[in-house]
């Protein structure tokens, strides 16, 4: 696991920003936050929360994702649901 977090931090932010935002681009009706996570835990191995996370406030300021409503995640806290413009 440490070699594996290792090379996530050697990862250009803006390698892990395109694959965040093709994450929430392949459903068109949205993603929270835990299924985007857990997206990116299967199809690249990223785990570190914050690696994906942390993509999200520059994607909206970018005008790449907007927001569209909430759901409940997997605390039972509402997440916003994230949609690619």
């Amino acid at each position: 696991m440490e070699t594996s977090n290792l090379a996530l931090d050697s990862i250009d932010p803006k390698i892990l920003e395109g694959i965040v935002l093709e994450i929430i681009k392949s459903n068109k009706d949205g993603l929270i936050s835990d299924e985007v996570r857990d997206i990116a835990m299967i199809s690249h191995g990223i785990v570190a929360y914050s690696s994906v996370t942390a993509r999200f406030a520059n994607l909206y300021r970018r005008g790449k994702i907007d927001y569209s409503g909430s759901r409940p995640g997997r605390s039972g806290r509402r997440q916003r649901v994230m949609v690619a413009i």
